[in-house]
């Protein structure tokens, strides 16, 4: 098996296990998130792929809005796991997403499931999280929590794939949450991020695996904000290597899988849902 690990908001400095690591250096300035995974899946920049800055907010563009081929298009025989912009990535045969995004401003969110393994208990399951919650820092952890426990629990199916993809938020999360990132609550989603990498590699002992980021966080007056610099490190001897593009992720991603991504494909957009009130409830709007 093969194991991608997509950390949002990680900084090059998150202390994974050792192996060949860079910064990695994202569109934008500030750099959204939208537009970063997709160049990442596609390997090719925002302005090729066509979802720039606000415009995967405003314009409720996403992976079906794509103009070329992603990972999730080229690739047999894959499970993703809670990996960012992958609400509208096309089912397939013998390959599915487990997703889960706010709905509404209250925090409510629901479970979307097309995975060929065992999902009793998730498809169309609530679950709640709201920034105003007096205990929604802790409840972010639990949620966290059990999606690690739930991707261990169903170690049997899942390691009959090829790839697995696995997403946390977290980092994200607690960066916007803090005021600054010197602070208890950023500190502790940082060592649940190390700790989540960890025991996905010793649950899955993939034969390669690769972990990256979007983005990174830097303080800024206020509250942090989204930096330039995020990370790419993958299973190899110890070697640090010099900033490269967020498409040198995508290469990597590619060189790993043996495919090739970012040819030109015709695409049937689906029915946009409400980001503008995902995003809301996560507290970017």
């Amino acid at each position: 098996m093969k194991l991608i690990i997509g950390l949002d908001g990680a900084n090059p400095d998150l202390k994974l296990p050792e192996g060949t690591r860079w910064e990695s250096e994202s569109f934008g300035d500030p750099p959204h998130t939208g537009p970063n995974w997709l160049s990442i899946y596609t390997g090719v920049s925002p302005e090729v792929h066509g979802v720039t800055d606000g415009g995967w907010l405003l314009e409720h563009k996403g992976y079906s809005s794509l103009p070329v081929t992603g990972i999730f298009d080229v690739l047999e025989n894959w499970v993703s796991l809670w990996m960012p912009m992958t609400s509208e990535v096309p089912e397939k045969p013998g390959c599915g997403c487990l997703r889960g995004f706010p709905t509404t401003r209250g925090g409510w969110g629901i479970y979307r499931c097309s995975l060929p393994v065992d999902s009793v208990g998730l498809n169309g399951a609530k679950w709640h999280l709201k920034r105003s919650d007096p205990e929604w820092q802790e409840s972010l952890f639990q949620l966290e929590k059990a999606h690690l426990e739930w991707a261990v629990t169903h170690y049997g199916a899942l390691s009959q794939i090829d790839t697995l993809f696995y997403g946390s938020t977290i980092l994200d999360r607690a960066g916007h949450g803090s005021k600054v990132l010197d602070c208890e609550f950023y500190h502790r989603a940082e060592r649940f991020a190390e700790s989540l990498v960890d025991r996905l590699l010793d649950h899955f002992q993939p034969d390669d695996w690769l972990v990256c980021s979007d983005h990174g966080f830097e303080d800024a007056p206020g509250c942090p904000r989204h930096s330039k610099v995020g990370l790419c490190a993958m299973k190899g001897r110890q070697q640090v290597l010099s900033k490269m593009s967020i498409i040198g992720t995508n290469q990597a991603l590619c060189d790993m899988l043996g495919i090739e991504t970012g040819k030109p494909i015709e695409r049937t957009p689906e029915e946009p849902e409400n980001i503008k009130s995902q995003l809301e409830s996560l507290g970017y709007l």
